[in-house]
């Protein structure tokens, strides 16, 4: 009898080193991946360094570029404050989202810090944002003349998109 309870409390040691082991292999490797990813994907900014924003499709035209070019303004808790020539990008910005660029394109002086606006608005004032605006007007002889066009009205030129290749008098 005393026998078959030392080889139950050995098991029992057995079994709790074997979970002991596999919970210290978990929580190794997970820390070792996320170490490694860190080193490898993220990137620290600076105050003051040139980043570019992907833009994604939906926010920009087919002429449009696909990165915005920024300038790191800000630095909370790992994650970046963006300014463009245009102003403030509202939000902050994660490193895996942004590009360093290799030359200095725009100074922090460049930002107008007094406006905030979307990354979709940013890149409209920055490069005409033709892209993915257009007009509904109906086929007549002064179409697009008045204010009740949408492309008028925003002192933008009617394109392709807008009535085909019917004329207009604002093309």
């Amino acid at each position: 009898m005393n026998g078959h309870k030392s080889r139950c409390e050995h098991s029992s040691k057995i079994l709790a080193e074997r979970a002991d082991t596999r919970d210290r292999i978990k929580s190794a490797s997970a820390e070792k991946m996320k170490t490694k990813s860190l080193e490898k994907y993220v990137q620290n900014y600076d105050i003051g360094d040139t980043v570019m924003v992907p833009i994604p499709k939906v926010d920009r035209g087919p002429s449009d570029p696909p990165n915005l070019i920024g300038v790191i303004l800000d630095r909370k808790n790992d994650v970046y404050q963006v300014g463009c020539k245009a102003g403030v990008l509202k939000g902050y910005y994660g490193p895996e989202t942004l590009i360093r660029a290799k030359t200095s394109l725009l100074s922090i002086d460049a930002v107008d810090r007094s406006t905030v606006l979307s990354l979709r608005q940013s890149v409209n004032r920055c490069t005409g944002g033709q892209g993915y605006s257009k007009c509904n007007c109906k086929a007549s002889r002064r179409q697009c003349g008045t204010r009740k066009c949408s492309c008028f009205a925003n002192n933008v030129l009617c394109n392709s998109r807008c009535h085909g290749s019917l004329t207009c008098e604002n093309k």
